[in-house]
């Protein structure tokens, strides 16, 4: 895991909630634990708008709803609190408040230099554990994507020249190269 401050106690989601970390942004709070999210560089930003971009036009005005990194998943089970890249909910019920109180079905990170084991390991084991059925892993300097479906328990690389498809949501199928 990545561990900014590294003489900070662990500390519960309740505190977290209201503590200078929060009020500031730029961190997640990771079991328990503090994570420093700097700011992204500009292709990250545009990968993740991309994919945004993708997802909400191939899915159209349907049941599901497309959402960036600013809607924050409360895990209050876990003492975690994450901002996935790129969310799909297909159940407004796991939203309350404006904030996910359940993992969405399919959540996405594009993956950042500072913080691309994060999110392979600790974030993968939090999305597995707690409901998604989807996850997305983006690498933009290795110009790949991972599509992994916890529930069929199947996953699939996809580089440049591929078309890369959901197993969860139909019509979601684009050629990679469009994200880059």
């Amino acid at each position: 895991m990545v561990k900014v401050l590294i003489d900070e106690e662990p500390m519960a989601l309740g505190e977290f909630l209201t503590s200078k970390y929060y009020k500031a942004g730029g961190w997640e709070l990771c079991r328990g634990e503090l994570v420093a999210m700097s700011p992204a560089r500009a292709v990250h930003e545009e990968v993740v708008v991309n994919l945004t971009t993708m997802f909400k036009t191939l899915l159209g005005k349907g049941r599901c709803r497309v959402f960036g990194s600013n809607v924050g998943l409360r895990l209050w089970e876990d003492d975690s609190w994450l901002s996935p890249d790129v969310s799909v909910c297909c159940d407004d019920s796991m939203i309350k408040d404006g904030w996910f109180l359940k993992i969405p079905e399919l959540v996405a990170e594009v993956l950042s230099r500072s913080t691309k084991a994060y999110d392979m390991v600790q974030k993968r084991e939090i999305y597995k554990a707690y409901g998604a059925k989807e996850y997305w892993m983006v690498d933009i300097d290795e110009q790949w994507i991972l599509v992994e479906n916890f529930a069929l328990n199947k996953k699939i690389y996809y580089g440049l020249g591929e078309t890369v498809s959901s197993f969860l949501l139909d019509g979601i199928r684009f050629p990679v190269s469009e994200l880059f």
